[in-house]
């Protein structure tokens, strides 16, 4: 996550829990530009709202955007933005559901 902000990239969260995230982030919310959780309303994954909001509001390259997930329904979410997607799928519970998919964080690149 550090390394995309040292090449000029944004990191985002966006999960359907409440303030909980952030306390589960701890020190790690440094990394992130912004946090979405349920208090801001947004419709819930798969639906994309939440993803173009953070688009349009950074003026983000859908081509060059990446929603990172551990969930089919991130997974959805992403194609539905119109942006990459990325399944983070460690114990291989789902198939070849995304643009690309890693078994661990080692395999990011």
């Amino acid at each position: 996550m550090v390394s995309i902000q040292e090449n000029g990239g944004q990191n985002f969260v966006l999960s359907h829990r409440d303030e909980s995230t952030i306390e589960y982030l701890g020190l790690l919310t440094s990394v992130f530009r912004e946090i979405i959780t349920s208090k801001q309303s947004f419709a819930r994954k798969p639906n994309p709202e939440a993803i173009l909001y953070l688009v349009s509001k950074y003026h983000l390259n859908p081509a060059e955007t990446v929603m990172v997930g551990d969930r089919p329904l991130d997974v959805e979410a992403g194609r539905n933005a119109g942006v990459q997607t990325l399944l983070f799928d460690e114990n291989e519970l789902f198939g070849p559901i995304a643009d690309k998919k890693i078994k661990n964080w080692s395999e990011w690149k």
